[in-house]
């Protein structure tokens, strides 16, 4: 069992009095790379900030993770310097209680489905006979919503970027109900994307994924009220499938 760090102590709980110990669960991800000086790690967690070359990220990653930890009443920790590699500590409050009455539900209903892969027979009813053009850029993110999907009956085709995802919908225009696209993508971004397929199929229903909390949708071209709709990470895969649902039915 790990401990917060004393100066979060106080943060990590609402109980006990502040500055006294924090059980927590730990995680910790090092490397003996490059490292990074002062001025990079202080934003480090700051949206679209990068220090890759133009196009290879969007400088999301890290403040999407620092969004769930917080979101969990948890901290990170950052240890780097040039030349000497980077060590990143995430701590996640410990709650005994709730790990222990998982355990027993799952014990007294071993079949039961799990929520990240659902397969209940309305959703599958639901999206008979409707087919999605899914273009993310992450190969994880991509297959994992993928297998949801085809899970829940429906019709993928995948697409790695905007560019590709522009030359799976020419030959597949007319059988696309919906594309689900990650909103950050090097080169053609979701966005641009979506605004490029509306124009050739208006009827199009979009679904634009983003890791960042306010991210704005402002398209160009006066495009059906609705049309277009934002999913935020992390998501489960029932709750993917949900949004899909409300937007193929919007």
């Amino acid at each position: 069992m790990a401990y917060f760090p004393s100066e979060f102590a106080g943060e990590a709980s609402n109980k006990g009095a502040p500055g006294s110990a924090r059980h927590a669960v730990s995680l910790v991800v090092k490397d003996n790379g490059c490292g990074m000086d002062a001025e990079t790690r202080a934003r480090l967690f700051e949206p679209f900030f990068t220090s890759k070359k133009p196009g290879e990220g969007t400088g999301l990653g890290l403040a999407t993770v620092q969004r769930i930890v917080n979101e969990s009443g948890g901290m990170i920790e950052v240890e780097s310097e040039p030349g000497r590699g980077t060590r990143i500590e995430v701590f996640f409050p410990a709650i005994e209680a709730s790990i222990m009455q998982s355990s027993v539900e799952m014990s007294a209903n071993q079949a039961s489905v799990p929520v990240a892969s659902p397969r209940a027979g309305e959703l599958v009813l639901e999206a008979r006979h409707k087919t999605i053009l899914l273009v993310d850029d992450h190969a994880s993110a991509r297959k994992s919503m993928q297998r949801f999907l085809l899970d829940a009956g429906y019709r993928i085709l995948a697409a790695h970027s905007g560019k590709e995802g522009l030359k799976v919908f020419a030959e597949h225009s007319a059988a696309v109900d919906l594309l689900i696209a990650d909103i950050m993508m090097p080169g053609m971004n979701g966005q641009e994307l979506a605004e490029t397929l509306l124009r050739q199929k208006p009827g199009l229903r979009v679904l634009l994924i983003s890791g960042y909390e306010h991210a704005p949708i402002e398209l160009a071209g006066g495009f059906e009220a609705g049309a277009v709709e934002l999913v935020r990470k992390p998501f489960s895969g029932k709750a993917l499938i949900k949004r899909v649902i409300e937007v193929l039915q919007s």
